[in-house]
C-alpha cells in the first residue's frame, strides 16, 4: 500500500469511528501523520519523534507548557467529566474547575523508569496538545497516544466528522473501534454550545485516544 494510501486508511478509520463513510483526501496534515505514527505504534521511536515534529509538533516537558496547551489539557479532562451530557449551569463551574486543576499539570515530572516513557507535545501559538506514553514493563507492551486538536489544527478532520450542531450532546464520543493491534476513540465537540455554556471562548474540534501495542 502506498504511503498517500496508508493515510487514508487511517483517516478513514477516525471517519468510521465517528459512523462516517467519508473522510478528507487531502494533502497529508497534522492529523493525518499522527494517526499514522499512532496507529502503527511508532510514535514513541526516535523516528516517530522526528515525524512529529516535522508535522509541527514540539515536545516540551510538562513544567514548560505554554498556557494554551494547558487549555488543551483542561479540555481533554473536560471529555471524562461532561461527555454525553446536556449543557447547564454546571457546565460553567465544571469548566473554571477543570481548567484551574490543569495548571498542576506543570508540576508533575517524568523520573526515569525502565521500560516507561512519556512525552508531551505543543504546538506553536496552538492549543492542542499530544501525549505519547510506551509502557513496556510486564508481559504485555501498550503504546498510548491522546490528542486534543484545536480547530486550526483539526480541520482537515472536520470534514470527516458529523457537524457540530448535529451532535447529540456538547461533547459526544463516538464508539470504540478495535483496530488490528489496538483501539481507537474520537470525542467530538461541539465549540459553539460549549461557549455559550462556559461564557469563554472553546477553540477545539476534537479529542483523540489510540492504544496500540
Amino acid at each position: 500500500m502506498s504511503l498517500k494510501g496508508f493515510l487514508c486508511v487511517c483517516y478513514a478509520t477516525v471517519a468510521l469511528a465517528a459512523g462516517q463513510k467519508t473522510w478528507a483526501q487531502e494533502t497529508p496534515d497534522a492529523v493525518q501523520g499522527t494517526l499514522v505514527a499512532c496507529l502503527s505504534g511508532q510514535a514513541s521511536t526516535a523516528d516517530g519523534k522526528d515525524a512529529l515534529i516535522a508535522l509541527g509538533w514540539q515536545p516540551v516537558e510538562r513544567a514548560d507548557l505554554s498556557d494554551r496547551a494547558v487549555l488543551g489539557h483542561a479540555a481533554r479532562n473536560l471529555v471524562l467529566h461532561l461527555s454525553g451530557m446536556q449543557a447547564s449551569q454546571r457546565w460553567a463551574s465544571e469548566w473554571e474547575h477543570t481548567r484551574s486543576n490543569a495548571t498542576g499539570v506543570r508540576r508533575l515530572t517524568s523520573l526515569p523508569i525502565d521500560g516507561f516513557s512519556f512525552q508531551t507535545y505543543q504546538r506553536e501559538n496552538d492549543p492542542s496538545l499530544l501525549e505519547v506514553m510506551d509502557d513496556a514493563r510486564g508481559n504485555l507492551r501498550r503504546k498510548t497516544c491522546q490528542f486534543v486538536l484545536s480547530l486550526e489544527t483539526g480541520r482537515t478532520l472536520a470534514a470527516s466528522l458529523p457537524a457540530p450542531s448535529k451532535l447529540p450532546t456538547p461533547i459526544h464520543t463516538f464508539p470504540k473501534r478495535n483496530l488490528p493491534g489496538g483501539t481507537l476513540q474520537v470525542s467530538a465537540y461541539d465549540s459553539s454550545r460549549i461557549e455559550s455554556a462556559i461564557g469563554e471562548e472553546f477553540p477545539f474540534l476534537a479529542y483523540i485516544s489510540v492504544v496500540s501495542q
